[in-house]
């Protein structure tokens, strides 16, 4: 179980857009790959993403998996993220994205977001 505290869990679902059941702009098909591409594991089985929404499956992921997967994963996202600022994205969703990412690269379970023993 990933150590997330609750404002930690708050600032990554604003970050990552999840309070009406999405991930950033992931289609149902993109998520599931971006996920396997990360840490080699199918959010789509009830065991690693529960069911429901793709924010609900990535809350159980959260809840579910060890600090490092997470972190790998969540590092993941982040800099996916970043890597959207060459995209047509207006100057203040860049500014808000790039502000709310700062804190995130700080909690716990990314710091120890290695990518030993995933795959």
């Amino acid at each position: 179980m990933a150590t997330l505290n609750y404002t930690e869990k708050r600032k990554l679902e604003e970050f990552l857009g999840m309070g009406s059941g999405y991930v950033l702009d992931f289609s149902n098909r993109a998520f599931r790959e971006f996920i396997h591409d990360g840490v080699g594991m199918d959010i789509d089985d009830p065991h690693v993403g529960g069911s429901g929404s793709k924010a609900w499956r990535l809350r159980h992921f959260w809840s579910e998996q060890p600090d490092y997967v997470v972190g790998k994963l969540l590092k993941d996202m982040i800099e996916s993220v970043t890597v959207e600022f060459t995209g047509p994205l207006n100057a203040a969703v860049k500014m808000r994205r790039h502000r709310a990412s700062q804190p995130c690269y700080q909690c716990p379970s990314i710091e120890s977001g290695s990518s030993e023993g995933i795959k």
